[in-house]
């Protein structure tokens, strides 16, 4: 393990132990080391006899038979290696990055100072023992950036989303890819019986053209093999390919990718066809930014259609305020409509933009429209914008 030190097997019966007794006494006499005794231990397999190990204990002369927990700061190689075990790795990483918050560094000298310190840790962990599963994605999680974790967040996504178009069906794996295209799972469910079958091309008829319609509903349940016979075959002979599930053009887009977080986040399903229906709220953010309106008013339109708005029922839910009651008029919850549309000072504004040429009624409309659209109801009106 190290320059001064030697680990040795043998089986645990008298005449091995009186080999490596012999070639340990050599050593001694060739080289004029002597060995400590005190500092070496025996380790014996369960299955050992006790016989055989009270014969090795007198033969080499050693009274300790259990290994020290820890050796120079790691656990020494005693049966199955496990997280907890490298813990130590993990606490010292901690302690480093906990000092390294205290210092004045620029952004860059902290990311140089974790590349030389933190990834220079395990380095001597990693070449005397084979990490178990788990514990490279815990150590790098200590000193991973916002940017990182984005970035893992990214890529779960995007399993999430990709469906394999099916082609030949060579390429595709029937249960661990995902190409059925629907609203929930995008998996074949397994476990109906037990198969051989693994590719989708097996699934097919000798021509490649139609499904074996009785060897899917064999191998998959009835809404699995619905789904499978559903689908359209290519008429010409093609290669599989991959495709973003939740787009009707199959092509990812940043905003389908963020639906998708928000509504795995809330437990929503979204049905991918509809992403891009004229009907959608994909029409009210177009009205909203392509207005003629100076910048910060359409920032505010949008903010007013999210909810964003500094708000005190806003400020209550984020334990900002102690109560929701507006501070103006004092008679009511102050929320996106009562701050824009029943407020005295409302009021009043939208009175004022009347004597300018401008409607009442459509400013009330332009309003509501914007505060509709974050439950997604259908728009009436076109945003034109107000003039203020």
């Amino acid at each position: 393990m190290f320059a001064d030190d030697c680990l040795m097997f043998f089986r645990a019966n008298p005449d091995q132990a009186t080999v490596i007794k012999n070639a340990i006494s050599v050593f001694e006499k060739g080289s004029g080391q002597l060995l400590s005794v005190n500092k070496c231990s025996l380790l014996f397999s369960e299955n050992c006899p006790e016989a055989n190990q009270q014969a090795v204990r007198q033969i080499m002369e050693v009274v300790c038979d259990t290994f020290e927990d820890r050796y120079l700061g790691y656990p020494t190689p005693e049966g199955r290696m496990n997280k907890g075990k490298l813990q130590p790795s993990k606490d010292h990483l901690s302690k480093k990055l906990n000092n390294w918050v205290e210092k004045l560094m620029s952004t860059g000298a902290k990311d140089e100072l974790i590349k030389s310190v933190a990834q220079a840790i395990p380095i001597h962990v990693m070449s005397t023992f084979k990490l178990p599963a788990g514990f490279h994605e815990d150590y790098m999680k200590q000193d991973a950036s916002p940017s990182w974790h984005g970035t893992e967040h990214g890529i779960t996504l995007i399993k999430e989303g990709i469906v394999s178009r099916i082609g030949n069906g060579k390429d595709v794996n029937i249960w661990r890819d995902n190409w059925l295209p629907r609203d929930y799972s995008l998996k074949v469910t397994h476990g109906k019986s037990r198969t051989r079958i693994r590719r989708v091309n097996q699934l097919l008829q000798p021509d490649g053209k139609s499904w074996n319609e009785v060897l899917v509903r064999k191998v998959c349940y009835s809404n699995d093999a619905e789904c499978i016979l559903n689908l359209k075959l290519p008429e010409h002979p093609c290669d599989d390919f991959v495709a973003w599930h939740y787009d009707p053009s199959g092509i990812f887009s940043v905003k389908s990718a963020y639906r998708l977080a928000y509504n795995l986040k809330n437990g929503v399903r979204w049905r991918a066809e509809n992403s891009g229906e004229p009907d959608s709220s994909t029409k009210i953010w177009k009205i909203t930014w392509r207005a003629n309106v100076p910048k910060k008013v359409r920032i505010f339109g949008w903010r007013v259609a999210c909810d964003n708005l500094a708000t005190k029922r806003n400020k209550l839910r984020r334990t900002l305020e102690m109560d929701s009651i507006c501070n103006i008029c004092g008679r009511e919850e102050e929320d996106n409509y009562h701050a824009t549309v029943k407020c005295t000072k409302s009021s009043a504004l939208i009175y004022e933009m009347r004597n300018t040429g401008t409607s009442r009624q459509n400013v009330r409309s332009h309003i509501l429209e914007l505060i509709g659209s974050r439950t997604y109801l259908s728009t009436r009106t076109k945003f034109k914008g107000a003039k203020c």
